[in-house]
């Protein structure tokens, strides 16, 4: 029985308080609550990060859940709980009130009302106004991947009143930070760090939260990095083949259509918009240029390879295959020899008599396959480097 004559009061004292704010003193919910109009209404934020939805690099866009928190105070809410029972605070739904007409600058969607009308708000003695809405933000993001896959992204959302002035409503950010969940949706991404400011800009006044994005690239590293770094070298391999085994053109064709369709999966996660290459998509176009180069010179040798043996191989070409430091060298696709017991170089005058271009295009294997490793490894050191400026 006493818990029910307690309750009773407490009730009426509610009813009674909403009656007096709302009805008895005529509170208008849209005009700014103050009581001298040169009284700039601060507003305070904070952002809650929920989880990350979404983060498409092709068309720039973040996707997240905030829950944001705002207050500010209201001259025409306050009361003295001594005369209401002692009710310090009071929930009222939030289309009761007079709220700040918060936008989000940079969102993708049109622009919609901050919470729900289920929503409240609430409200202290002193007052207070508590308002947390929660929204899905969907905002754009300035993408570059120039070190893709290691990039890193900095995305914010800028809030600003459209319709006060700021010498009408300040708007002021209380922490430095944007506070996280453990839980952030996203596997691809981590949130590397945030931020949280009030910025002006001209005439117009932002609240603006960021988060630093970093890219998990393992699973890249795996997938793409390193299957396309293995055919490129793989590609060099051809000239391991001898070219009477018929396999060379094959090979080289097949190691270059592997490499085109790597670059196509590539160039789809990339932005198309943005003004920056990544080095990644350029170290790729130059192993396939490499492949096409080592594809064009296979064929060149192949062909050589098949010039009948009457047709005579010119002296110059023979001085430069036929020339060999005074030691035993082993070549990688023939025998041990000295040069001075090389019977194909015993006359000294350069001319090197009995030599076909079968044996030519033999020897330039050991050539090309040291030139074109060495160019891949080159290539790989420049874009390393590259990324790393």
């Amino acid at each position: 029985m006493v818990a029910l004559s307690n309750s009773a009061p407490n009730k009426s004292s509610l009813h009674g308080l909403y009656q007096e704010l709302f009805v008895t003193n005529d509170y208008n919910k849209h005009i700014r609550p103050v009581v001298e109009a040169t009284t700039t209404t601060v507003v305070d934020a904070q952002l809650l990060l929920l989880s990350l939805i979404n983060f498409d690099e092709v068309a720039e866009q973040l996707t997240l859940t905030g829950n944001l928190k705002l207050w500010w105070k209201d001259e025409y809410l306050t009361w003295n709980p001594a005369d209401h029972g002692g009710v310090t605070s009071i929930n009222v739904p939030q289309g009761d009130v007079w709220k700040p007409d918060l936008m989000l600058e940079n969102s993708v969607t049109k622009y919609f009302d901050l919470g729900a009308s289920s929503m409240n708000v609430k409200v202290d003695y002193n007052g207070t106004v508590l308002w947390k809405p929660m929204e899905v933000f969907v905002s754009t993001c300035s993408v570059d991947v120039v070190r893709y896959p290691f990039d890193s992204h900095k995305c914010c959302l800028y809030l600003e009143s459209w319709s006060h002035a700021p010498s009408e409503l300040r708007l002021n950010s209380v922490l430095p930070v944007v506070e996280l969940r453990e839980a952030m949706g996203l596997t691809e991404w981590k949130v590397d760090g945030t931020s949280a400011d009030h910025r002006i800009s001209g005439n117009d006044e932002y609240v603006v939260f960021c988060l630093t994005l970093r890219r998990h690239s393992l699973q890249i590293l795996m997938n793409a990095v390193l299957p396309i770094t293995l055919i490129s070298l793989l590609s060099c391999c051809v000239f391991i083949l001898p070219a009477s085994s018929g396999e060379k053109a094959s090979f080289s064709v097949t190691v270059f259509l592997s490499l085109a369709v790597f670059l196509t999966i590539v160039s789809q996660d990339l932005p198309k918009a943005s003004n920056r290459v990544a080095i990644f998509n350029v170290y790729v176009f130059a192993q396939v240029l490499t492949a096409t180069l080592i594809t064009v010179v296979t064929l060149i040798q192949i062909r050589l390879y098949h010039v009948p043996d009457k047709c005579p191989v010119p002296n110059l070409i023979q001085k430069i295959v036929c020339y060999k430091p005074k030691t035993n060298v082993t070549l990688l696709l023939g025998n041990t020899i000295n040069n001075g017991d090389d019977p194909l170089c015993s006359d000294g005058t350069g001319a090197v008599p009995g030599v076909t271009w079968n044996e030519i295009a033999d020897q330039l294997d050991v050539v090309l396959f040291a030139m074109f490793i060495s160019l891949n490894v080159i290539v790989l050191l420049i874009c390393v480097v590259w990324g790393n400026i």
